[in-house]
C-alpha cells in the first residue's frame, strides 16, 4: 500500500469529522508526491471553510447548520472512498472517479486538472446521490417548508465557494507549483478573472445537480431512479473525458490504446483498470 489507510475515518459523521480525514489522507498523499492528493487538499480547504462558517454566531446565514455538518461528512464520504479504492486497486465505482484517480496516480495531468477531475466527479456524479439520499432517509419530516429550506442551504453553499476559490487558487500555484495556473492568473486582474470562471463553472453545475436531486426525490419507483441515476453516470463520465481530451487525442494518434479506457473501463475487472498505486508521482510531473 503506498500510504497508511487502516486509521483513517472513510465515512466521516459530520464536517469536523470530514476535514480531520482529508487532512490524514492529503498529507500522507503529498509525503509521497502522488498527485491525488491535490483535489483532496482543495476540497480541504472548502471543508476547512464549513467548519469555520458553522461555528460563527449565525452559522454564517445556514438555515440547517446540522443538516449541512451531516451533509458534508456524507459527502465527504463519497470522495474518501473513491480515493481508497483507488490506493488498494479496487473498481472507484464510477468512470468519473476512474478518470480522476487512475491519471493523477500515473502522473498524467497537471495540477489544475487532477482538481478539475476531482471536483468533477465530486459534484457531478457524487452530490446528487449525496442528497437525495440524505433527504430521502429523512423523508418522515421532509414537507415543502423544510424542503425549501434545506434548497436555501444548498444554494447558499455557492457564497461559501466564492469566499474559498481565491485560496484554491493558491493552493495550486503555491503548494503544486502548476504551471498552467501560474501563467493564467499571472496579468493583472487575471486571478480575480479566473475566480469568476471557476465559479460560473460551479453555480451552473451545481444548479443542474439540484433538479437531478428534485428528480430523484420524486421518483416513484427503483426502476425510474435508475434510469436517472444512469444519466447521471454517463454524464458525468463524459465530463472527465472531456477534461483529458488531449491526453486520449495524443495516445490515440501515437497508436496506443486511449489510458484509462473509456467506458470499458467502469466495467474491466479490477486488476486490469487499477491505477499505478505503486508508483509515486514525479516531482518534475507535479509541477508541470
Amino acid at each position: 500500500m503506498l500510504i497508511a489507510i487502516d486509521d483513517v475515518e472513510w465515512r466521516p459523521g459530520d464536517a469536523v469529522a470530514a476535514l480531520a480525514s482529508l487532512e490524514t489522507v492529503t498529507a500522507r498523499l503529498r509525503e509521497v508526491h502522488d498527485a491525488r492528493a491535490v483535489f483532496l487538499d482543495i476540497y480541504r480547504v472548502i471543508t476547512q471553510r464549513v467548519v469555520t462558517v458553522l461555528r460563527t454566531s449565525n452559522a454564517g446565514g445556514f438555515l440547517e447548520p446540522d443538516w449541512l455538518s451531516g451533509l458534508t461528512g456524507r459527502f465527504a464520504e463519497d470522495a474518501l472512498l473513491a480515493v481508497r479504492a483507488s490506493l488498494k486497486g479496487d473498481d472507484t465505482g464510477c468512470v468519473a472517479w476512474h478518470f480522476a484517480s487512475a491519471y493523477a496516480a500515473a502522473g498524467e495531468t497537471l495540477p489544475c486538472e487532477n482538481a478539475l477531475l476531482g471536483v468533477s466527479a465530486h459534484v457531478n456524479h457524487d452530490l446528487a446521490f449525496a442528497v437525495s439520499d440524505y433527504l430521502r432517509a429523512r423523508r418522515a419530516t421532509l414537507d415543502a417548508v423544510q424542503l425549501k429550506r434545506y434548497q436555501h442551504d444548498y444554494f447558499h453553499v455557492n457564497q461559501l465557494l466564492r469566499d474559498c476559490v481565491q485560496e484554491c487558487i493558491r493552493v495550486l500555484v503555491d503548494r503544486y507549483h502548476c504551471q498552467r495556473t501560474t501563467r493564467l492568473v499571472r496579468p493583472p486582474g487575471a486571478r480575480k478573472l479566473l475566480g469568476r470562471g471557476v465559479m460560473a463553472v460551479l453555480v451552473r453545475w451545481r444548479a443542474r445537480v439540484w433538479s437531478e436531486i428534485l428528480m430523484l426525490l420524486d421518483a416513484p419507483d427503483e426502476k425510474a431512479r435508475a434510469v436517472i441515476r444512469d444519466r447521471i453516470e454517463r454524464r458525468s463520465g463524459h465530463i472527465a473525458q472531456a477534461i483529458c481530451a488531449r491526453y486520449l487525442v495524443k495516445s490515440l494518434i501515437g497508436g496506443e490504446a486511449p489510458f484509462p479506457v473509456f467506458p470499458a473501463a467502469a466495467r474491466a475487472p479490477a486488476a486490469a483498470r487499477a491505477p499505478t498505486a505503486a508508483r509515486a508521482l514525479p516531482r518534475a510531473r507535479q509541477a508541470a
